[in-house]
C-alpha cells in the first residue's frame, strides 16, 4: 500500500473557535470552494490539466489543495483581508513535478495575504496580481446521494498515515434504499449488515461476510481496515462526491464513481 505521511496538519489546522474575523469579514466559515478560473495580471493562468484549487474554511483554519498535497493553517481576517497566521503545514505526498510546482505556487499566493470577496455562492481571491475565481463546492459539485450510490474506497487512514488503495483492488460500500442495510466489498470478501444512520453518525451491526482467502497481503490489509472501521458507531461526512467514515483514529475515504 502506498503510504502518504500526514503530519500534525490535521489537528493543528483545526483548533477550536471560529474563523477570526473583524467587521466586514466575508462569511466563509464552514464553506468550501473550487476554482473556476485563475488569472495573473489579467491573463489566464492555466492550471495543470485535471486539477482545481480547493479552499475550505472552518474552526479558525483554512485548508487548501491544488492537485497534490493538502495544506492547512490558522487564518484571520481584517475586514476582507485574509492572512495566514504561523505558516502552512502540508501533507508530504510525492507527485509529478508540475503538481509539486502548483502546490508551491498556491502556498505562496496564500502566504502573501489576499483580499476575499464573497457574493452568493461565488468567492474571489485576489493576491498581488493573482485572481482566483471560485464557486461553493455544494453548487459546483452537489453531494452525491448517500443511498443507492456505490462508494469506492480510495484511501485508508490509520493514525497519522494515509494509505492509497492499491491499483486493481476494489472495495466498495453501498446502502439499501428503504431498508437499513449496508452492502460491503472489502477487497477480498463481500457481505452485508444492518446499519442505522442520522446526519453525522452511523451504527453498524455485525457484517456477514464470505470467507474467501485474500489474494495477497495488500488485499488482506485493506479488508482488515474496512472491517475495523465498519463496526458499531462511527462518524461520517459527505462532501461532494466523497464519503469519509471515521472510527477513532482510523478512517475510510470513499468516492462516488
Amino acid at each position: 500500500m502506498a503510504l502518504l505521511l500526514v503530519p500534525a496538519l490535521l489537528t493543528a489546522a483545526c483548533g477550536g473557535g471560529t474563523v477570526t474575523a473583524g467587521e466586514g469579514a466575508p462569511e466563509v466559515d464552514g464553506r468550501s470552494y473550487l476554482s473556476t478560473g485563475v488569472t495573473l495580471d489579467g491573463l489566464d493562468r492555466p492550471l495543470v490539466p485535471g486539477t482545481v484549487v480547493r479552499l475550505g474554511f472552518g474552526d479558525g483554519a483554512i485548508s487548501a489543495s491544488a492537485g497534490c498535497n493538502t495544506m492547512g493553517g490558522r487564518v484571520t481576517f481584517d475586514g476582507a483581508r485574509m492572512a495566514i497566521a504561523g505558516g502552512l503545514a502540508s501533507t508530504e505526498m510525492a507527485c509529478p513535478e508540475e503538481l509539486m510546482a502548483q502546490d508551491a505556487w498556491l502556498a505562496a499566493v496564500l502566504m502573501a495575504g489576499a483580499d476575499i470577496t464573497v457574493r452568493d455562492d461565488r468567492l474571489t481571491l485576489v493576491s498581488a496580481g493573482t485572481e482566483i475565481a471560485m464557486q461553493d463546492v455544494q453548487t459546483a459539485v452537489p453531494d452525491a446521494p448517500l443511498v443507492m450510490t456505490e462508494w469506492v474506497l480510495d484511501t485508508v487512514v490509520e493514525g497519522d498515515v494515509a494509505s492509497s488503495v492499491p491499483a486493481g483492488l476494489t472495495a466498495t460500500l453501498a446502502f439499501g434504499s428503504g431498508v437499513p442495510k449496508a452492502f460491503v466489498e472489502t477487497g477480498c470478501n463481500t457481505g452485508s449488515g444492518v446499519v442505522d444512520y442520522d446526519a453525522t453518525t452511523m451504527t453498524f451491526g455485525p457484517l456477514a461476510l464470505t470467507r474467501r482467502a485474500c489474494a495477497d497481503a495488500s488485499a488482506a490489509a485493506v479488508e482488515a481496515a474496512v472491517t475495523a472501521v465498519l463496526q458499531g458507531e462511527v462518524a461520517y461526512a459527505l462532501q461532494g462526491r466523497r464519503l469519509t467514515v471515521t472510527k477513532g483514529d482510523e478512517a475510510l475515504v470513499y468516492r462516488a464513481p
